[in-house]
């Protein structure tokens, strides 16, 4: 819960900090310590290594429609962006989502994985719906891969992409990258799972 976890995870850097710009899974790695998804893959003790149970990340809860062509996603009300400027700790709303799955179907070269999306809106600041072309087994194991991470649009709309700062509602606040050397975070004292950052 306290001190230091030092540990050797590439040979190489990522070729981007900005997780929608590249495939490479050095970039997603990276992504996931400082970005949200809406939903994850379960993860500790008594969980199988490729068991690929889903909980939610951001998301509380999701819902289908009857037809399943519709999934409603409640986020956590106490989900926040990361203490840093220009997001200061204000809170993750569904626009935020609305905006990164836009931005991602734009720029990244994975969006083919989300084509059977026929739009996404907001209800409400804590509401988002998918809406599908057709009903898709598969759409919920998508959200959890690390492909679609929740982006700070404020930093992206000042810098033109995540390249240069780092910021986002995840497990642990980016500190520095040194190239070919390390990258360091801290702990983000107000994530919204409570008691993680756990090693």
């Amino acid at each position: 819960d306290g001190g230091s976890f030092r540990f050797a995870i590439w040979t190489e850097d990522p070729p981007t900090l900005d997780p929608y710009l590249n495939v490479s899974f050095r970039s997603q790695e990276f992504a996931a310590f400082f970005y949200s998804r809406l939903l994850m893959s379960k993860k500790g003790p008594g969980i199988a290594a490729q068991a690929y149970i889903l909980e939610g990340d951001l998301a509380e809860s999701w819902k289908f429609s009857e037809d399943g062509k519709t999934v409603t996603f409640k986020l956590r009300p106490d989900a926040k962006w990361q203490n840093k400027a220009p997001l200061n700790g204000r809170p993750v709303t569904a626009q935020d989502v609305t905006w990164s799955f836009e931005r991602l179907m734009k720029v990244s070269p994975q969006k083919s994985a989300f084509d059977q999306v026929a739009d996404v809106s907001a209800p409400d600041v804590q509401t988002v719906q998918f809406r599908l072309k057709d009903t898709y087994v598969p759409f919920e194991a998508a959200m959890a891969a690390p492909i679609f991470w929740i982006m700070p649009r404020e930093v992206i709309e000042a810098d033109g992409d995540a390249t240069k700062r780092v910021i986002g509602s995840g497990p642990f606040i980016f500190d520095k990258f040194d190239p070919g050397i390390s990258f360091t975070g801290k702990k983000n004292p107000n994530y919204y799972r409570k008691g993680e950052p756990h090693v």
